[in-house]
């Protein structure tokens, strides 16, 4: 199992990320970010392209985006299947 880490600034974006098997998903704090071990742990560093006014989405909003995008990824991915199968 990957480990992903939402990284406010650095890493892959997430709609460029395969998210489809199973994982592991970091959110770090607000202030903080990812202690040292998260990072440590982390395989993957994915994030939330923003515009250039905005700093950073709070952990929970960051966390609702790229759990929508897991979600709508394996959506896509179950209904190709049953499509072929």
């Amino acid at each position: 199992m990957q480990v992903y880490l939402a990284d406010a600034s650095a890493g892959l974006a997430y709609t460029q990320a395969d998210l489809r098997a199973p994982l592991a998903l970091v959110i770090g704090g607000e202030a903080a970010g990812a202690g040292a071990q998260a990072l440590d742990m982390a395989q993957v560093r994915l994030h939330i392209p923003m515009q250039a006014e905005v700093e950073s989405l709070n952990a929970a909003a960051a966390a609702a985006v790229l759990l929508f995008e897991i979600a709508h990824q394996r959506h896509q991915t179950a209904a190709h299947s049953q499509q072929n199968g």
